[in-house]
């Protein structure tokens, strides 16, 4: 099993290349809240960079993490018509596990949502329980990760280094189930 996490980025980040998506809002009072989503960093520290010189820093309140995605390989393939990894996932009491459809086209992939994280698995790593997780993993035993965070986590450079250890508990998992 290889235990790096590789091509670990997050969705509220931004890529040079690709147009952010504004949104602005008024309320009542009105006072107006603006808020953009840059989508497709590769990295934390590319998402700084783009901020740093595409963007003046003094004008963002505040940068949250929406998404971080990552991949992985078991070294092994693995047969995704079994329900043995879904079983072995949703025995463990750390998560709740749900099997998702598969479609016809996706056939040659597996997909779980993993929620309802317990406390104590993330909190020797210092890092606030995503919402969910989902993983797809292929029969040629690539690696997914889908990690939607939780609203309050801010943005920092190497957030993605932050949340590696709790993919790679994730994917020894999956490994041992697979």
């Amino acid at each position: 099993m290889q235990t790096a996490v590789d091509a670990l980025g997050g969705t509220a980040s931004a890529a040079a290349r690709q147009q952010p998506t504004t949104t602005t809002t008024s309320n009542s009072s009105n006072t107006t809240k603006s808020s953009t989503l840059f989508r497709g960093g590769r990295c934390s520290r590319a998402v700084s960079k783009v901020v740093d010189h595409a963007i003046n820093p003094r004008n963002i309140n505040r940068m949250t993490v929406h998404m971080l995605v990552a991949n992985a390989r078991l070294g092994h393939g693995v047969c995704v018509d079994s329900f043995y990894l879904d079983r072995h996932l949703s025995d463990d009491g750390r998560w709740s596990c749900v099997s998702m459809p598969q479609h016809e086209e996706m056939a040659y992939v597996k997909g779980l949502r993993l929620t309802e994280f317990q406390p104590e698995l993330v909190s020797g790593m210092g890092i606030v329980a995503p919402d969910g997780v989902v993983v797809s993993i292929s029969k040629n035993g690539s690696v997914n990760f889908f990690v939607t965070m939780a609203s309050n986590v801010e943005f920092e450079r190497d957030i993605e280094r932050k949340y590696a250890p709790f993919l790679v508990e994730l994917l020894e998992v999956i490994s041992a189930g697979s």
